[in-house]
């Protein structure tokens, strides 16, 4: 008797430590999934980074060719004078 209810006991520690490990592998899962959102996020904002530094120096180019024009046809004007 003693035996079987020992085995009965060990059966039903089994079962529960069962569960307890689902629980803890679907956790793991879900943590998982949120980690593998996050790379995505900070990937995603590198790349706006990367892309805005790029339309930045666009922006700088086109900015110091208009500079120059305004300063030749400046120079062409008073040259004319």
């Amino acid at each position: 008797m003693n035996n079987e209810s020992e085995i009965l006991a060990k059966l039903d520690q089994i079962a529960r430590l069962q569960l307890e490990n689902q629980a803890i592998m679907k956790e793991s899962q879900l943590i998982q999934k949120q980690a593998f959102e996050l790379q995505q996020k900070a990937v995603d904002n590198q790349l706006r980074a990367v892309q805005n530094q790029l339309s930045n120096g666009r922006l700088y180019r086109i900015s110091l060719v208009i500079l120059i024009v305004l300063i030749l046809t400046a120079a062409h004007f008073l040259s004319t004078l």
